[in-house]
């Protein structure tokens, strides 16, 4: 897709390149970093986190998805794992205010989120111009940027406008 033809509508806007899954190996790896126990329930939770076209999902929708296989698995369980992950930075979390969070695993390029308050619909994208901006600030104080999170909160144009939402100007 051309960045003219992006819906974000800038010039420095580019939608990123599709995740590729992780083989079982990949997963078994990402336990091993952690430092965790390699079992069938973690391999599971990890494997709904990095199946399907979706992959910014709560721990509701990972939840769903295991209790397929793993019928006895407990929203608790799947919680706190997706927390240590989030700890061990393996997986981010966005924050969506006072809605779910979201939770995917991490990329090896920095990207931004677009997330809609109202359907939670997120859209990923760079911008060379945010990049470089946030690069500037940090590089101006001897700092090198380890990580970053841009999460833009919006109403998307796909969900209906209510009087009560106001927007920052």
């Amino acid at each position: 897709m051309k960045a003219s033809q992006l819906p974000l509508g800038s010039q420095q806007d580019v939608l990123i390149e599709p995740r590729k899954s992780l083989t079982d190996e990949g997963l078994k790896d990402i336990l091993k970093k952690c430092g965790l126990k390699i079992t069938e329930q973690r391999i599971a939770i990890l494997k709904a986190l990095n199946s399907g076209p979706r992959y910014h999902k709560t721990a509701q929708d990972i939840l769903d998805e295991v209790k397929k296989t793993k019928p006895s698995l407990g929203f608790a369980t799947v919680y706190r794992f997706l927390k240590k992950l989030t700890q061990a930075q393996m997986i981010s979390e966005i924050s969506m205010g006072a809605g779910s969070s979201c939770y995917e695993l991490k990329s090896n390029q920095f990207h931004y989120h677009i997330a809609c308050v109202s359907c939670g619909k997120i859209v990923e994208f760079k911008n060379k111009l945010v990049e470089n901006t946030l690069q500037e600030i940090v590089s101006g104080k001897n700092y090198k940027m380890q990580n970053q999170v841009v999460e833009i909160y919006v109403t998307c144009d796909q969900c209906p406008k209510t009087s009560n939402k106001k927007s920052i100007e």
